[in-house]
């Protein structure tokens, strides 16, 4: 029976996927606060701190990602001594690098005269040391499926990262948020050396083992400095050209974005774990394609119905709250496409980048291209004053290039032999549900904005927003779920979840 159900990743995910709504809840209204107090311009400073840390963590020999794919395709084609070699090899050669990776990125403080800016690079090198122990244990925890573990090390980081920042904020300013990720990393580290099984790992040096490792970890590496280079290109091109001012109003905006995507992520985490496990067991992608398909449309769907609903609600709660932020809106109701254009391109890549497909040199050529058209249209639309809209514009064009792409490329592995109606159908409602997301936004710049009541204005467009989207998803459901149990299965789930049934760890 096939792992990569709806029902079965919604049933997996969902715990973790709660744990992640209460953290999005308070880091929501942490971002509220903390926005408040330190300013568009010291939130700018740390944002570029933040990027500096990003690029720092994607610079890695990508021994442990190319272990992470054998370990799950060893695992489900039942070679767990083979997996538990790949993942002690990686670890070896990889760690060994991280107190290097550490000390530069404390180095690169002295390029800096500002003394945010300086402190905040050093305290950027130990952030860096402690979240790989944490990355480096939650990936082990994900190639042992157990996903019980992985959501309470995360109700940890949810938390005590929001309580954190505020207090931080309120203290001592900025540099309370860059003290808050070393603290909540420290404490998540606490509980996996309590809580988790023990991994199995010793060192071990075997150099033939590394350099395979290496030698398919480096094309996965340059697939997520690609991926990660072009995600966040928007935010280094504001950092490269615009004031620290600027930078904060749009890290502010992605902030919230980055929530949504999370949730998003949450699904995929799970989904792929299960996906390559599958692909190793039975070792074909196309008959998977019903369960693919379902899955591609049911996460556009409800992705694009995020997106109009966080466009209606976003304007007029900062308004109320936060009228100096209020340049930020513009730039999150374009980014706000992101969280249905950027999802819909990473379960074509897993599949691609699986050690079935392998293809992730094609893969890093198709984010490189939408690295190219992200600075070449933001280049274009700045230059003729568009500002950060015209960033976030670029931004969500080079997110749909590469989803193209990225389905042209799977295409003939997905639909092998299959019939014309079946591919017709699919990408009729992929390309169908993000023009109604866009036409949705479009009613909604035109939709009468009540002036002096910001709760009235949210429950206004939003509740367009949710009228349409209760038609499209109905649409959605019969014709993609009309014999399908799958919902009310994870409806169920949910509701088991809620009961404390949810309570158990599926390791």
């Amino acid at each position: 029976m096939s792992e990569v159900g709806v029902r079965k990743i919604l049933r997996s995910s969902s715990l973790i996927s709660a744990v992640n709504v209460f953290g999005a809840v308070a880091a929501f209204l942490a971002n509220l606060v903390v926005a408040r107090l330190v300013g568009p311009t010291a939130l700018g400073a740390v944002g570029l701190v933040g990027l500096w840390l990003l690029y720092a963590g994607l610079l890695r020999p990508g021994l442990l990602s190319a272990a992470y794919r054998q370990m799950l395709h060893f695992g489900g084609s039942g070679n767990p001594e083979r997996a538990l070699h790949a993942q002690n090899v990686a670890l070896t050669y990889e760690g060994a690098l991280v107190p290097v990776a550490s000390l530069a990125l404390m180095s690169a403080g002295l390029l800096y005269r500002r003394p945010l800016l300086r402190i905040g690079m050093f305290l950027a090198g130990a952030t860096f040391l402690v979240q790989s122990f944490v990355r480096y244990q939650e990936q082990l925890q994900w190639a042992g499926h157990r996903f019980g573990l992985i959501a309470r090390a995360n109700l940890i980081n949810r938390i005590f990262n929001p309580i954190l920042d505020v207090a931080g904020a309120w203290l001592i300013g900025a540099y309370g948020l860059l003290i808050a990720p070393i603290l909540t990393a420290l404490a998540t580290i606490c509980f996996y050396w309590r809580a988790a099984p023990a991994s199995g790992f010793r060192p071990t040096r075997d150099d033939a083992k590394a350099k395979e490792l290496l030698a398919a970890g480096l094309p996965l590496t340059m697939i997520t400095v690609l991926y990660w280079g072009f995600r966040t290109s928007d935010r280094t091109m504001v950092a490269a050209w615009f004031p620290l001012k600027a930078l904060g109003y749009f890290v502010f905006a992605m902030s919230f974005i980055d929530m949504g995507l999370q949730l998003c992520s949450d699904f995929y985490n799970v989904l792929q774990v299960k996906l390559l496990s599958e692909l190793g067991r039975i070792g074909g992608v196309r008959s998977l394609a019903p369960q693919v398909e379902r899955l591609a449309i049911l996460t556009a769907a409800v992705t694009c119905a995020g997106a109009n609903i966080a466009q209606a609600g976003f304007g007029p709660v900062i308004g109320r709250f936060l009228p100096k932020f209020l340049p930020s809106v513009a730039p999150f109701d374009v980014l706000a496409f992101n969280l249905a254009c950027l999802s819909a391109s990473i379960l074509p890549s897993t599949l691609l980048t699986s050690a079935l497909l392998n293809r992730q040199k094609t893969c890093s050529a198709i984010q490189l291209s939408g690295l190219l058209v992200n600075i070449c249209v933001c280049v274009i639309l700045t230059s003729r004053g568009w500002g950060l809209v015209g960033v976030a514009l670029s931004s969500v064009a080079s997110q749909i290039s590469v989803s193209i792409l990225h389905y042209r490329l799977l295409h003939s592995s997905l639909f092998d032999r299959a019939a014309l109606r079946e591919k017709a159908r699919f990408y009729f409602w992929l390309a169908a549900l993000p023009a109604a997301c866009a036409l949705t936004y479009a009613l909604l710049l035109r939709a009468p904005r009540p002036e002096g009541w910001w709760l009235g204005a949210v429950l206004l467009r939003a509740g367009s927003a949710l009228a349409v989207w209760a038609v499209l998803l109905e649409l959605v459901r019969r014709c993609w779920w009309a014999d399908s149990t799958a919902l009310s299965d994870a409806w169920a789930a949910l509701r088991g979840l809620l009961a404390g049934d949810g309570k158990r760890s599926t390791a």
